[in-house]
């Protein structure tokens, strides 16, 4: 499956309260809609995008995200022609309620996702003066709309069984489908919510490199000065270890990954008291592919695949013999285009004394543990990851 993602830049809380998130998604859709009807749509979704099966995926809150645009476009969404959204998929959707599930009370204090976490974010993302059981949060409260007779395209709902939100959300699959919903429920046994800083970076053609790696750069800055505030954002204060942070990046985003760590270099010392103990750089976006229009979208007028952004060992790259990096994982499909450039790098990398792993994936192409999360490679390629992060001192 190829699949093409577009992530919305969303109004977040708590300075845009809800629905701010969800009026901005639903712009996004409108947006999608008017790429599909006109005459001069942009190259990336113009070639090889179908308008006619759009799935809508959010995480967490934007789980929730995801379940207002379900009730807002109804089956068939047809505000949307052409585009046509065949199904949802939540991902711990972020519900709530006044009164307490079982999973909720019984989460330990000391967990990183616990009741009283829980109840902060609520504050900060509602209405003021509005409770747990307002429609945002609860979607089955006294004031939400009745869903009984509101026609809903399917839905994938998804949880970890040992997470704080498990009961919430086994409960809403439940009572969507004996409403009589196409709804399927899966839990994965005894798994956690989780935490992952996303930095909403620029993007070419608009903003060509080194834009996105700038403001990659900056994200890690703004968590330095989080983690030196004594008024640290409180998502941040409880449960996070400034001491041990790891870098990852998927494709484009493996591609920055390497040149934060040559801007870094070892024990990532201008970000103290952040220490950086690893970098994951999966299946990165290297130079030397032929006629790549990615390429000729993101580096400078006039650049050559050759360029320090594509090719981190073209004439004009910096020389990384003397640079101390720390750790690096990289993973690769067998069976993609970037094979050999990525397992080059790993080979040149480790000649120079680096502490690199290489992981290839027989025959695998490019993004399949993205095509296919659910697949055995996937979960080894998880199991991997965390090997390396937690394999660390």
């Amino acid at each position: 499956m190829q699949a093409l993602i577009v992530s919305p830049d969303c109004r977040l809380a708590p300075e845009h309260k809800l629905p701010a998130a969800i009026d901005d998604a639903h712009i996004a859709l409108r947006w999608l809609k008017e790429e599909a009807l006109s005459e001069d749509t942009d190259m990336w979704l113009r070639d090889g995008v179908d308008f006619d099966r759009v799935f809508i995926l959010g995480d967490s809150s934007g789980g929730n995200t995801a379940h207002h645009l379900a009730v807002r476009l109804g089956a068939g969404s047809k505000e949307l022609a052409p585009v046509r959204v065949r199904g949802y998929v939540l991902l711990a959707p972020f519900f709530g309620g006044i009164v307490r599930t079982k999973s909720e009370e019984e989460t330990p204090c000391e967990a990183f996702w616990n009741l009283e976490m829980y109840n902060r974010f609520w504050r900060l993302s509602i209405p003021d003066g509005a409770t747990l059981d307002h429609p945002f949060v609860n979607p089955f409260g006294p004031l939400s709309p009745c869903l009984k007779g509101v026609a809903l395209d399917p839905i994938l709902a998804v949880v970890g069984g040992g997470e704080i939100l498990k009961d919430r959300v086994e409960d809403y699959a439940r009572r969507l489908k004996e409403l009589g919903k196409k709804i399927e429920y899966v839990e994965f046994e005894g798994k956690q919510h989780a935490l992952v800083v996303t930095p909403d970076y620029r993007l070419a053609p608009k903003h060509k490199l080194p834009a996105a790696i700038d403001d990659a750069h900056n994200a890690l800055k703004w968590l330095k000065e989080e983690a030196l505030s004594e008024n640290t954002d409180m998502w941040l204060h409880d449960g996070v270890d400034f001491d041990r942070v790891f870098i990852l990046g998927d494709s484009f985003g493996g591609n920055m990954a390497h040149h934060l760590v040559v801007r870094l270099g070892t024990s990532s010392k201008e970000l103290a008291p952040i220490r950086v103990r690893g970098y994951v750089l999966l299946a990165p976006f290297f130079g030397g592919i032929v006629k790549t229009k990615f390429w000729r979208l993101s580096i400078p007028d006039g650049a050559t695949l050759d360029h320090p952004f594509v090719n981190p060992f073209g004439p004009l790259s910096p020389r990384l013999k003397w640079v101390a990096l720390d750790l690096i994982l990289v993973v690769v499909g067998g069976g993609e285009i970037l094979k050999d450039r990525v397992e080059n790098y790993a080979r040149r990398l480790k000649e120079m004394g680096k502490k690199i792993e290489y992981v290839e994936f027989e025959g695998k192409q490019h993004g399949f543990f993205t095509d296919h999360s659910f697949s055995e490679e996937a979960k080894v390629l998880m199991q991997i990851i965390k090997g390396f992060m937690f394999g660390m001192n």
